[in-house]
């Protein structure tokens, strides 16, 4: 069989696992959005679009006019679906880490009766957004779906089981609406939650978060769901980041549930233009198809089956879900690095040299050479993580505009497939590059260990991830051990081993793209590593179609059978070159002799010969860089994608003196103009423990100062006890109380709602340990009584917070182009603070 026909079974193995990883991105496609004639009893998203054009016009953070608009017209459209809806005012506390977060909020509450109901299933979204972000995306759209699910059950027969339409107010500061909750004859005995969020505006609507214990739920939403994403790994990683949504609350408090959300669009979090005409209507299509059918799913079971606690391993593929109990996690493991050490013993038998002094370079497998594969491997794995890595710096180096996004461009999918052909370049050429010491058998074997150990770790760290390693460790080995048992059928051999290799890349390649939607290429090393791992398992596939590069596995001779002599120019026979130091030197394993062989003729041939080796690493590499410049033209900042820019005004009310401050490094310039200065310390307290990035002088102005009264002092033994009134007034956003010590108990009151219990907290050092952020205080202020330890009194400190620079002396407005930093916690943009220490 001469070269270009032993190459032509791998080119179309090589393009066929790529189609297939490509069909598996396409699966996750939204579907088509459904029109106002659709059937009733389905999902449509133009009839949900009116509700989401009404309510997503302006920012409607919580305690703001515009959210009490919006929770008018929640009342009201619910009232006309036949609905009794009530509005719950209540007062909750929330803990993340050393602060913790509590406000009054007014949840719109309906129930949906059911015929024989086993438990209660609640449908929740929220209505309030951050005061940077109307909150299309963030959670509008979810609230406006929630209001056409309800019109689409109420057009049919009633469910089994109570439905609960809980739209929460006060998610965005810190789970307040879901705290109230908590206090709602309806949150009694615990319940299901269908919680519907919007991390990004685009598709796909991807189910990234799952209780503990919550394998049921993964059934249900498998059997339920008609276009269903989700994956075991990006749950167990979601669960690692510390991230949260009103599920984490009543998840806190017993309830099981999931998050289901759209993961696409990152750039538009919390962002000025997250408005209903930059969000992707096929998403909130399959947003609401998925929920609705999640719903129907849950409402029609009997709720006490799903409590019967399990895990699963699970995720999605062309549509559908594949799972297995957690419980399997670690014999698969271990079967796996079992199959991975059969493999490499096979390998090293089987194509052990015919005699001493003569063998087929290619199929030259020692103990030393699998294990410098297996470094080989480790290297290429850290190279791509590295690059991945430095994607991010390198864009803000070339456009410090990208610094201040939230984690994403615009528009990233140039830099996710730039993404993808760096990972190509590089395994590509490492391969050619090692090729004379390392052939393709031996680097797919390191592939394959380091997939073995992969999924050990995960088995033992996250189970949700171990099918990453273990279940492509197992595929993979087993194609290549059949492709080499096929070695005198090399088509059939081919097939067998792409058989092995398209788990892997499939898997790992779906699984990038769930990874960079989520996270963004702010944070691309996860991406790249999986990018990393999918071209690696490709691997024996593009040393088969490198020229020059020997033959895929299925085609080499087995241990004992003479290799086939290779026609030379002239049409004598060749003899492939032995294993020797000196054959190393000179081609080495895996290089074709044939093909070697026209290194005698001129510079021309050398020439071709170096382009028909290198020219699949170089055109990747190549589509890389240019990739990367299309990535950059398409994100060019301008009126449709804004420039972005933090600035706000602190007056330290007892020194009457104040600054601009910006929190991102570097400014915008228009920032910059008043605050160009890295400043050399801050005192005065900030919303979680922020020092501001940039400072510059202001006007000191006469805003009168937050009110803080000592009501009571008390010591009892070791403790002091101060029941403290603060007191915006400036009909402030926002109260933040500080403390010099930590407080070790407490309670907070506000007028006409029952005393909240501060949460415990995990208290952190700095000069205010003690941190509470209060949103929409009443007018009357709140009462917080606090416990401390020790017999001195405290150094306390309070802070409000107003929206909007206007009037502030010295503030010019943006220019074209530049719109506010979207809003991630901490001091808002475009706020005015004013600070009193005591």
């Amino acid at each position: 069989m001469d070269a270009l026909s032993r190459r032509l079974p791998a080119a179309v193995a090589l393009v066929a696992v790529t189609l297939l990883a490509v069909a598996a991105w396409l699966a996750e496609l939204p579907p088509a959005p459904a029109g106002r004639d659709a059937p009733p009893g389905s999902f449509s998203v133009e009839r949900a679009w009116p509700v989401l054009e009404r309510i997503a016009g302006e920012p409607t953070p919580v305690g703001s006019a515009a959210g009490d608009a919006v929770r008018d017209h929640l009342v009201a459209e619910l009232t006309r679906l036949g609905l009794r809806p009530e509005v719950q005012t209540g007062a909750g506390a929330h803990p993340f880490g050393g602060d913790m977060v509590a406000g009054v909020t007014e949840n719109v509450i309906a129930v949906v009766p059911g015929a024989d109901s086993t438990g209660r299933v609640v449908l929740a979204a929220h209505y309030d957004s951050t005061p940077t972000t109307p909150g299309a995306s963030d959670d509008k759209a979810s609230v406006a779906a929630i209001l056409e699910i309800a019109r689409a059950l109420r057009a049919g027969p009633p469910l089994r089981n109570d439905l609960v339409l809980l739209l929460s107010d006060g998610e965005e500061p810190g789970l307040i609406g879901a705290e109230a909750f908590l206090r709602h004859p309806m949150a009694r005995d615990g319940g299901v939650v269908v919680n519907l969020e919007g991390p990004g505006n685009a598709a796909p609507s991807s189910v990234y978060n799952v209780t503990p214990g919550g394998g049921a739920l993964v059934g249900a939403f498998a059997r339920a769901m008609p276009h269903p994403v989700g994956e075991s790994a990006l749950v167990g990683a979601y669960r690692e980041t510390g991230f949260h949504s009103d599920l984490t609350v009543l998840e806190e408090n017993g309830w099981i549930g999931i998050d289901l959300g759209l993961a696409g669009g990152r750039a538009y979090y919390h962002h000025p233009r997250d408005t209903p005409a930059a969000l992707d209507r096929a998403a909130l299509q399959m947003q609401g198809d998925n929920a609705l059918a999640m719903v129907r799913e849950l409402g029609s079971a009997d709720l006490r089956e799903l409590r019967q606690p399990r895990d699963e391993v699970f995720l999605t593929i062309f549509g559908v879900v594949f799972r297995y109990p957690a419980g399997l996690a670690t014999p698969l493991a271990v079967l796996a690095a079992l199959a991975v050490l059969a493999l490499a013993a096979y390998t090293r038998l089987s194509a052990r040299p015919r005699r001493a002094d003569s063998s087929d370079s290619g199929t030259a497998v020692t103990v030393p050479r699998l294990v410098a594969g297996m470094v080989a491997v480790l290297g290429v794995l850290v190279v791509v993580t590295g690059l991945s890595m430095g994607l991010w710096p390198a864009l803000v180096a070339v456009e410090p505009g990208y610094g201040d996004l939230v984690s994403d461009p615009y528009r990233p999918e140039p830099y996710r497939l730039g993404l993808v052909m760096m990972a190509v370049a590089v395994v590509w050429g490492a391969y050619v590059a090692l090729r004379r010491w390392l052939n393709a058998v031996v680097l797919t074997v390191g592939v394959l260990f380091w997939l073995a150990v992969l999924g050990v770790a995960a088995a033992l760290l996250m189970p949700g991830a171990s099918s990453y390693g273990s279940l492509t460790a197992i595929a993979g080995a087993a194609g290549l051990a059949g492709a080499l048992a096929l070695r005198r059928r090399p088509v059939l051999g081919t097939v067998v081993l792409a058989c092995g290799v398209a788990p892997a890349v499939v898997m790992f390649s779906v699984g990038a793209r769930s990874i960079s939607t989520a996270i963004g290429l702010a944070m691309a090393a996860p991406a790249g590593l999986f990018y990393a791992f999918a071209a690696l398992s490709a691997l024996p596939l593009l040393a088969a179609v490198t020229p020059g590069g020997g033959r895929t596995p299925a085609a080499v001779p087995a241990r004992g059978e003479a290799p086939a002599a290779v026609p030379a120019r002239d049409g004598a026979p060749v003899q492939p070159t032995g294993v020797g130091r000196r054959s190393g030197r000179e081609g080495g394993p895996g290089v074709d002799a044939g093909w070697r062989s026209g290194a005698e003729g001129g510079s021309g041939v050398r020439f071709w010969r170096w382009v028909g080796v290198w020219g699949g690493p170089v055109v990747a590499g190549v589509l890389a860089l240019v990739l990367g410049g299309v990535g950059l033209g398409v994100n060019r900042f301008g009126e449709e994608r804004p420039r972005l820019a933090h600035l706000a005004y602190v007056l330290d009310a007892d020194a009457r003196q104040a600054a601009w401050v910006s929190m991102t490094e570097p400014p915008h310039p228009w920032a910059a103009e008043r605050a160009p200065d890295v400043p050399a310390s801050w005192d005065l307290p900030l919303p979680y423990r922020q020092v501001p990035a940039r400072v510059g002088p202001a006007p000191a102005t006469g805003l009168p100062a937050p009110e803080l009264t000592v009501l009571e002092e008390r010591r009892d033994g070791g403790e002091t006890t101060l029941r403290v009134r603060v007191r915006s007034q400036r009909g402030a956003y926002q109260l933040n109380l500080h403390a010099d010590v930590a407080v070790i108990g407490g309670s907070f009151e506000v007028p006409g709602l029952a005393p909240v219990t501060l949460p415990a907290y995990e208290p952190e050092g700095g000069a205010w340990p003690f941190e509470v952020q209060f949103f929409a205080p009443p007018e009357e202020g709140v009462e917080f009584t606090l416990r401390f330890a020790g017999a001195t009194r405290p150094r306390l400190a309070v802070a409000d917070i107003t929206l909007g620079l206007d009037g502030v002396p010295g503030h010019r407005p943006r220019p074209a182009g530049v719109v506010m930093t979207p809003s991630g916690g901490g001091l808002p943009t475009d706020s005015v603070t004013v600070v009193r220490v005591l």
